[in-house]
């Protein structure tokens, strides 16, 4: 296979036009975690949100450990292998794939009846 086919989905979505898929977003939550790391910051919102002179935009930093979450949630999202090329998208499991992988369909549009192929219900 080469070129765009590879991008195609089995399901037949495109995966240049998913978010996920080789997601900028990712990449920068990537980058803000490591520096937040780095710098210790967890050490100082913590300091400022257990502070008894808080102000409104200090007293959110208790909610700074949910930010983290959120963030290597974001992380986690990320697709940088096509399900043709990577098997399938990085935080499921995926039935097209697998159905069209067990029939040796190239895609779920093959299929004699797509109401055989596993999974396609889920996209309507």
């Amino acid at each position: 296979m080469g070129g765009e086919i590879e991008l195609i989905g089995y399901c037949g979505l495109y995966c240049g036009d998913c978010i996920r898929y080789r997601s900028r977003a990712s990449d920068l939550a990537r980058e803000l975690l490591y520096e937040l790391h780095n710098t210790e910051f967890g050490k100082y919102a913590a300091i400022k949100s257990s502070s008894v002179n808080q102000v409104d935009a200090v007293k959110k930093f208790e909610h700074y450990g949910e930010c983290c979450e959120v963030l290597e949630t974001i992380v986690a999202l990320q697709c940088n292998n096509p399900c043709r090329i990577g098997g399938g998208c990085a935080t499921f499991s995926c039935d097209v794939l697998a159905c069209c992988r067990e029939k040796a369909l190239t895609a779920a549009g093959n299929a004699m009846n797509l109401r055989s192929v596993r999974g396609l219900r889920a996209l309507e």
